[in-house]
């Protein structure tokens, strides 16, 4: 991930008036370049989601979803997590957000799949959030983004929860449940395609995911291949 990207979404963690002044400067100047800046420019329309307060957030969104049609898989995920913030909180803002994170996930953009998981766990208040919010936290934790770690053990605190940095293999062995995911997983298939071959539902995926990626150490999506196809030699689904 880009430097520059890490500092803009920086900008996001205030909420209000000054944070979306700050974003509104140099996204205003983006305006004027070309197709260069373009991934920059979906950044600050996250951040400017992410700062300015109900119902404001809806016109990034707006913006993010003419971006659609000629940007990509990337900009779809961006919209995704802008729509998240537009909704704040509640079971819409959580399913944005994890739709966002698995789309993140699976272009192994891993800062904004780690971001989007920490996202819905925020917005979220059961079991799921809690699975979400590690989910980032062991992400963050294997990138080296103490700040963004120390944020989501914040919100694993106030639900209760205790943790501890693990490395390869020390959370136990893959169930067999998980051995049949990380089969799909190493022949390269999308969480929907393993869904659907599995005949599971796209978020038990992404639950069975995330105690994977924490049972073999795994950053992102490709290290967790990597992993996957090391520990199972050549069994990987047909």
């Amino acid at each position: 991930m880009l430097t520059g990207e890490y500092l803009i979404s920086g900008v996001a963690l205030g909420i209000g008036k000054a944070a979306l002044q700050s974003i509104m400067e140099p996204l205003l100047s983006l305006e004027q370049l070309w197709d260069g800046a373009i991934l920059n420019k979906l950044t600050f329309l996250v951040a400017a989601a992410e700062a300015d307060v109900a119902p404001g957030a809806s016109r990034w969104v707006a913006e993010l979803r003419r971006a659609d049609a000629w940007e990509g898989p990337r900009a779809v995920a961006m919209r995704q997590m802008a729509e998240g913030f537009e909704f704040r909180e509640g079971r819409a803002a959580v399913q944005s957000f994890q739709t966002a994170a698995a789309h993140f996930d699976e272009l192994d953009v891993g800062w904004w799949a780690a971001r989007a998981w920490l996202a819905a766990g925020e917005a979220g208040d059961n079991g799921e959030a809690v699975a979400d919010l590690e989910r980032a936290r062991l992400m963050f934790e294997s990138m080296g983004a103490p700040g963004w770690r120390e944020r989501t053990e914040a919100g694993l605190r106030d639900r209760g929860q205790r943790w501890s940095s693990r490395g390869h293999g020390t959370a136990g062995a893959p169930s067999a449940r998980e051995v049949e995911v990380m089969r799909e997983l190493s022949a390269g298939r999308s969480n929907a395609q393993i869904a659907e071959r599995l005949v599971l539902s796209e978020n038990t995926v992404a639950r069975h995911l995330t105690r994977i990626y924490r049972k073999l150490g795994a950053s992102g999506r490709a290290s967790a291949i990597d992993a996957s196809r090391d520990l199972l030699g050549g069994d990987v689904g047909g």
